[in-house]
This record gives structure tokens, C-alpha cells and sequence, in this order.
């Protein structure tokens, strides 16, 4: 998923008539909005 979403957020802000996102959820998976970003950004660079 992570790897989804860092593709995702390359798209958008490389995308300049967009200028708002909403990240939702669905189905009976759980969604966790909170991550510890001091190990996470280092992946997405």
C-alpha cells in the first residue's frame, strides 16, 4: 500500500490543476491515517 500511495502523492504534485486530495477507506480492511514519519520519508526519497 505504501508503495501505492507514494505513487499516488508523485502523480498529484506533479499534477498542477489539482489542489486538494482526500484519502479515504472502504471495506472491512482497517485504514490508518498516522505513521512514524521520521522512518517513512526516508523510504518514499
Amino acid at each position: 500500500m505504501i508503495v501505492e500511495m507514494a505513487a499516488m502523492w508523485s502523480d498529484f504534485r506533479e499534477d498542477r490543476e489539482v489542489r486538494a486530495a482526500i484519502l479515504t477507506g472502504a471495506g472491512d480492511q482497517a485504514l490508518c491515517a498516522g505513521a512514524d514519519l521520521g522512518l517513512l520519508i526516508p523510504l518514499l526519497c
